[in-house]
């Protein structure tokens, strides 16, 4: 699930957005026939208007509660939610409990706000951080507030797991922290980046390996697929780790560091977690005590074959227990979920594909019919074609008033004779009461 925040101070504007058509006509719901309806529809909050298609009752909520503290700038507070493209369905149902959730775990659940739902995959919260007692909700750090309550909701519904966005100004990515362009890509795929991904399954070796020792660390790493290089000084002493699960243009390897994953899979904190070797305790085999009449030493060797035996068994527990480790950091294959999610995904995109051709055929159709010049990329909506049809007729207007001015140029001037003539005209004579008998 991804977020996205905004602020304002004009709630119709942002309401006649979110129940307009959108700029490409994205901008669509479904009604109880299963019928595709331009616009936003109302499906929760706590102002009750739920089923309201328009914005004028919720933003009127919103104005009054704002208006309760004047000098609070930009009050109003807006989010959209957008599930995975790989993501299932979620039910008005389902959007409200994970709006209220995000709203419990921010801390605005009390704040006037309503939720619009657009399409399938995502809904819109707006809200009004003045609530009708004169409190404000501050909502600082709010992005990062959101990214945390997301993931709740993501884990509860059982939704793909967004890598959460670091500051631009942090390190490149210490903890998981990702660039922007990396956290852009996944938002419009819904993919993980290689470096998610190769963190997580490095942890996952590091959790397998854990009290093990290092070589079943780096047998953990070569059954999970990722190449490995230790950086090992003259005096023997490991210092850290590489990593690479990808390759570049050319097929060479991507590095990364421990550190360029996260600061956890550092080699002296992962060092302490596998190094620090487990025993595994088994039941001893006991041996007899002496018999009455054995020797000694043959009693010392039913006291050897005991101690061997509680060796072997000791061996065979330690093996079983790794192999049981490393089965956990073998990555999982489940090749049919993810062909359909493929598949899904693709529909969903050629769906999208077809629909954003049709609408922009509409609107080519209606450039023609007002005789406006369509551009090269096509119109991309009807507030464009709007302003090329006003600026159209101020140009034809222009033109008609220059074409007058240079009539009424090129007439000739009158002269001053006929000026007096008009001057002495008599007017005619008034006809009293019964002149015309």
């Amino acid at each position: 699930m991804i977020g996205k925040i905004t602020r304002g101070s004009r709630p119709g504007d942002i309401g006649a957005y979110l129940h307009g058509e959108g700029h490409l006509g994205e901008h669509v719901w479904r009604d109880g026939e299963d019928r595709e309806v331009s616009g936003g529809v109302v499906i929760g909050g706590n102002l009750a208007r739920e089923g309201d298609t328009d914005e004028k009752r919720w933003a009127a909520d919103l104005r009054l509660a704002a208006s309760g503290r004047p000098e609070a700038k930009r009050p109003i507070w807006h989010a959209s939610l957008r599930c995975a493209p790989t993501d299932r369905t979620l039910t008005d149902a389902e959007w409200r409990g994970a709006v209220e959730e995000i709203a419990e775990s921010m801390g605005w659940a009390e704040h006037p706000h309503a939720i619009v739902r657009h399409a399938d995959d995502h809904v819109h919260v707006v809200m009004s951080r003045v609530a009708y007692d004169g409190s404000i909700w501050v909502g600082k750090n709010d992005a990062r507030k959101l990214q945390k309550a997301r993931q709740s909701v993501e884990k509860r519904l059982g939704l793909v797991e967004v890598p959460m966005r670091s500051r631009s100004s942090g390190r490149e990515a210490a903890e998981g922290r990702l660039k922007l362009a990396e956290y852009r890509r996944s938002q419009q795929t819904g993919v993980d980046p290689a470096r998610v991904g190769l963190a997580e399954r490095v942890e996952r070796c590091v959790k397998a390996a854990e009290g093990m020792g290092r070589e079943v660390f780096e047998e953990a790493l070569d059954r999970a697929g990722v190449e490995h290089r230790a950086n090992v000084a003259s005096t023997g002493r490991v210092n850290g780790y590489r990593f690479s699960m990808t390759t570049d243009a050319q097929g060479e390897p991507v590095w990364f560091k421990a550190s360029q994953l996260d600061r956890s899979l550092s080699w002296n904190r992962v060092a302490a977690r596998i190094e620090a070797v487990e025993p595994v305790r088994v039941e001893p085999v006991a041996a007899e005590p002496k018999r009455l009449l054995e020797s000694k030493a043959t009693h010392a060797q039913r006291v050897e074959a005991a101690r061997h035996a509680t060796e072997a068994a000791q061996r065979e527990a330690v093996q079983a227990k790794r192999e049981q480790r490393l089965e956990r950091a073998a990555p999982p294959r489940d090749l049919r979920q993810q062909i359909g999610n493929i598949s899904a995904a693709k529909q969903r995109a050629e769906t999208y594909q077809a629909r954003l051709a049709a609408r922009r055929e509409w609107l080519s159709m209606i450039g023609r019919a007002r005789q406006v010049r369509e551009p090269e990329v096509g119109w991309k909506n009807l507030r464009q074609i709007n302003k090329a049809t006003a600026q159209r007729g101020r140009a034809n207007a222009q033109r008609r008033r220059g074409a007058d001015a240079q009539v009424r140029n090129s007439a000739p001037a009158t002269s001053l004779s006929d000026y007096q003539s008009r001057q002495r005209r008599t007017p005619p004579p008034d006809l009293g009461r019964g002149a015309g008998r």
